[in-house]
């Protein structure tokens, strides 16, 4: 902290002797520093809480965790959830909190389905809106020991987010694979002050850990590799199934999942193929209605976007959704997916989880991507990954992908002995993700 100190006051005295066009050049450095020596500082005091709230934790017969989840569909951590509802050392629970950057309308929705979803599955629940005092719920209410994010960014309210990790012991979860860099720049996305202040992070693979020891405030502190718990289920059979979940067919089909991801945005860091294919996949749907069946499994966040999308809107983007759920060909998937893959004979896709989730079926898998995007997007684990899929960037590739998997001709090279497959070995064979991560709380809270 000394060091961001000592810079502050050098660039202050320096900018004060240069010629005014320099002048702006070392006003902006020095707001840099100055942003970098409050978080410094803060973080001190977030450090200081930490130490405090664990020493305090520590040896307790029980500890409420308070889940904070804004999507239904980016619940990647059901298996650490699901672990301490069956652990006398635990007390879960979930608090579904807004989306601030919908409309009131969809935050609305949205709220009301994600806490419905969960309390389907019988799980403790909370809306953080009560809507029969229309008042918000405050953190303090649920008495938290700790917090787990599921989403980094400040898509929330400040109470469900600068409030958590400035007074609570935190942990997260990436709610992707971190298969890309897709998010931002990968120094701003790992330098992220919020994940500097977790208390503990747990990261999916090395290159993930890596990146956040090389750029994190803290160095890497509190950061683990442990693997992604979300694909525990995808990776280990199970007899926790939902049954068939694809419409049933008068005849035999091929199952594919169209996935399109939501960064539909004209910029140089959008993985999205969507707007320029979106009508020729409902043609092609109808074409193939007699040997394919579809699953439409847009991101949480497409749909949004698209209602504010000059050339589309809500009624366009309500019937394209609708035509998905409607067709006795097709189904629209806005919920859990793991069955969905299990059962599906092939995807196509540009989103960036599913990179690595849907090539753990190996199956068939088509990723839509631009030669010229794949080193700005894709990190050296995602690109391993991708040597699992067949690549497209335009609609012809994905014509003679679906015409081969129809017609039995699609020859799929699995590179089983090559890295991932040891990637798979290391984080899901001997020890599951979920257990590492439940093992590492409890010595670090002193549990057992």
């Amino acid at each position: 902290m000394l060091d961001v100190y000592r810079w502050y006051r050098v660039i202050s005295l320096v900018k004060n002797n240069l010629p005014k066009p320099l002048k702006r050049l070392f006003q902006e450095l020095k707001y840099r520093v100055y942003v970098q020596l409050k978080q410094k500082l803060l973080l001190t005091k977030v450090n200081a809480t930490h130490a405090r709230l664990q020493s305090n934790i520590a040896g307790s017969k029980s500890v409420r965790v308070v889940f904070l989840v804004l999507h239904k569909s980016i619940w990647k951590v059901d298996s650490v959830f699901q672990k301490m509802l069956n652990d006398q050392y635990f007390d879960p629970i979930i608090l579904v909190c807004p989306h601030v950057q919908d409309d009131d309308e969809i935050a609305r929705n949205s709220l009301r389905e994600t806490y419905r979803f969960f309390k389907e599955k019988n799980y403790p629940v909370v809306s953080s809106y009560n809507e029969v005092t229309s008042a918000w719920v405050r953190l303090e209410e649920l008495e938290p020991s700790l917090i787990f994010f599921t989403n980094p960014h400040p898509l929330t309210m400040p109470e469900y987010y600068t409030n958590a990790y400035e007074n609570y012991l935190t942990c997260y979860v990436p709610y992707y694979f971190m298969a890309t860099n897709h998010v931002d720049r990968v120094a701003s996305e790992f330098s992220a002050f919020m994940l500097s202040s977790m208390w503990r992070t747990y990261w999916p693979h090395d290159l993930a850990f890596d990146q956040f020891t090389l750029y994190s405030l803290t160095n890497g502190v509190g950061g683990i590799v442990t693997g992604y718990p979300a694909c525990e289920s995808l990776v280990c059979s199970s007899n926790d199934s939902r049954g068939n979940v694809w419409k049933h067919q008068s005849r035999a089909k091929k199952k594919v999942i169209y996935a399109p991801h939501h960064t539909i945005e004209k910029d140089e860091r959008s993985l999205s193929f969507f707007l320029s294919i979106a009508d020729q996949m409902l043609a092609i749907a109808k074409e193939n209605s007699d040997s394919i069946q579809w699953a439409f499994k847009p991101h949480p966040l497409l749909k949004t976007k698209l209602y504010s999308h000059a050339k589309w809107g809500k009624i366009r983007t309500d019937c394209y959704f609708s035509f998905w759920e409607g067709q006795s060909y097709t189904q629209l998937e806005e919920g859990e997916y793991v069955d969905l893959f299990k059962q599906s004979d092939a995807i196509v896709h540009d989103c960036s989880s599913f990179i690595v989730e849907y090539a753990l079926m190996k199956k068939p898998g088509l990723y839509l991507i631009h030669p010229s995007k794949l080193d700005l997007l894709v990190n050296e684990f995602g690109k391993l990954v991708l040597k699992e899929y067949q690549l497209a960037q335009n609609f012809e590739q994905i014509e003679g992908f679906l015409k081969d998997l129809i017609n039995g001709e699609l020859e799929v090279e699995k590179h089983r002995d090559g890295l991932f497959h040891k990637y798979v070995q290391k984080y899901y064979e001997s020890k599951l993700p979920t257990d590492r991560i439940i093992e590492n709380l409890k010595t670090s809270l002193k549990l057992v």
